[in-house]
């Protein structure tokens, strides 16, 4: 028996397996194939409750085998096979160690660490003024809570909400004071509302909430780990250090949190709906990155 452990253990020396949700990508070895993989790496338990995930076997730091599971089915055939190309990339791919990204699901709790919406901290410099629309304070996210303890502090999210803007980077080395980085796109994109501008508030209602680990398909507020996308596949790259930057969160259009304050006058009845509550486009969900060392946020929207 000595001697099977023994062997057993240096045939498995070396063997690592990988599981990578919502993961249709190109295993190339690229630097966006690298980036996906580090955004989308989960446990096991959290890639099998999504409707697609990878399974890789790496021996001696490279691929040697692996799984594409579509829709609780093991395929090896198809568009979707040939675009991943597993037998391509088998003693080529290097492995990438990789901690799992932990799914944290947000739950309501008037007790939780977390906010979204409230009026903004005094203290809090809100970079208004810079574009055509304002930016709306949408709460903040506690780094004293497990979910975020990667946070270098807490984090207070502004966003122009109501902008028709692509990638948003803001630099948070002071807290306090965020500053746009892309000021020069910040001040081309336009708005799709006639009835707003520079000067137009709007602050929501207040809601706490906690965290709770969970899978990636059970709905609510929104969550944290890896990114769902509505649309493509978007991971943003710090513009000051040129780093994969690291998903926060993604807050969901079932918030429905209300306007309580407003200065916006609406005429139409078709715009009405979107400045009662706190929505994304309609539709849509908010995504955040976060890089650590450099302190910067993206914010970008998809919606169907």
């Amino acid at each position: 028996m000595g001697i099977f452990n023994k062997i057993f253990k240096q045939d498995n020396a070396g063997v690592k397996v990988q599981y990578f949700a919502e993961a249709e990508v190109a295993l190339d070895g690229s630097e966006e194939c690298n980036a996906s993989l580090r955004t989308l790496c989960v446990e096991q338990a959290v890639a099998k409750t999504t409707e697609l995930y990878l399974e890789l076997t790496f021996k001696d730091n490279l691929l040697h085998s692996g799984r594409v599971i579509n829709e609780e089915e093991e395929i090896t055939e198809g568009d979707l096979w040939e675009y991943i190309n597993i037998p391509g990339a088998i003693g080529k791919l290097s492995y990438l160690p990789l901690e799992p990204n932990l799914v944290y699901g947000f739950s309501t709790d008037r007790n939780g660490l977390h906010q979204f919406g409230g009026k903004a901290p005094d203290d809090l410099v809100v970079p208004n003024g810079q574009s055509a629309v304002s930016f709306q304070y949408l709460g903040f996210l506690s780094n004293s809570d497990k979910a975020f303890s990667w946070l270098p502090f807490t984090i207070h999210l502004v966003c122009p909400l109501y902008l028709n803007f692509e990638l948003l980077y803001l630099d948070h080395s002071d807290p306090f004071h965020p500053v746009v980085i892309n000021t020069e796109e910040l001040a081309r994109w336009d708005t799709s509302y006639n009835e707003l501008d520079a000067d137009s508030y709007i602050e929501y209602d207040v809601l706490r909430f906690s965290t709770k680990r969970k899978g990636l398909t059970e709905g609510g507020i929104g969550h944290t780990g890896i990114p769902v996308w509505i649309q493509n596949r978007v991971i943003p790259r710090c513009p000051k250090t040129n780093r994969t930057m690291r998903f926060l969160c993604q807050i969901g259009n079932e918030i429905d949190l209300p306007v309580v304050k407003s200065n916006v006058i609406i005429n139409s009845d078709i715009n009405r709906i979107l400045f009662e509550k706190m929505n994304f486009w309609g539709d849509g969900d908010l995504y955040i990155f976060f890089e650590p060392e450099a302190k910067t946020v993206c914010y970008y929207i998809q919606h169907t």
